[in-house]
């Protein structure tokens, strides 16, 4: 078992070994830059030089991670052997790449919390799509402060609570005034 996991390691360790170091290089900067775009869009509520300076300071910390992750770790593959040929150098890029990555939390914290929201947000409270007639409205609203006025009580009470039902008025205000008008 233990052999099979380190042959396909082997195995799969030689196929990246094959790839010109360029290529690799390049994959990586296109992995760093598409993270800064969906960063850049997530972003979107926060004013240019912040979205900037976070993009500005994540680049350079992932650049840094990346720097410490592939130095110092040069291993040793033959037949008879297979490992580390520096344990402590292999440590310490890895506790810098960690230094370098974990202040991207305190980075990104706010823009996630805020994306996050907004998706709360619109799940529990989706836009209002209805179009919206102001003269209908206002002309509904003043029909009932003729009716109240006048009198007409039960007429009134009613086209309040029609209002009510259609979402278009407040439910407290109408309630408000089928109070009144009951009293």
């Amino acid at each position: 078992m233990t052999t099979t996991l380190i042959d396909n390691l082997q195995t799969s360790l030689a196929v990246v070994k094959t790839l010109p170091h360029e290529v690799a290089a390049n994959l990586s900067w296109i992995t760093i830059g598409v993270i800064c775009l969906l960063g850049w869009k997530l972003t979107k509520d926060d004013t240019f030089f912040s979205r900037i300076v976070r993009i500005l300071a994540t680049l350079l910390l992932i650049s840094q991670a990346w720097k410490a992750m592939h130095t110092g770790n040069e291993r040793q593959f033959n037949e008879d052997h297979f490992g580390i040929i520096n344990q402590d150098v292999f440590t310490l890029q890895g506790l810098k790449a960690v230094a370098c990555i974990l202040p991207l939390a305190f980075i990104w914290v706010s823009a996630f919390s805020a994306f996050l929201g907004n998706i709360l947000v619109g799940m529990l409270d989706p836009s209002d799509t209805r179009p919206l007639n102001l003269n209908e409205t206002n002309a509904k609203l003043d029909r009932l402060a003729r009716l109240a006025n006048k009198g007409h009580k039960s007429s009134a009470i009613s086209l309040a609570r029609q209002m009510k039902r259609s979402g278009n008025y407040s439910a407290v205000a109408m309630d408000t005034m089928i109070a009144r008008l009951r009293s």
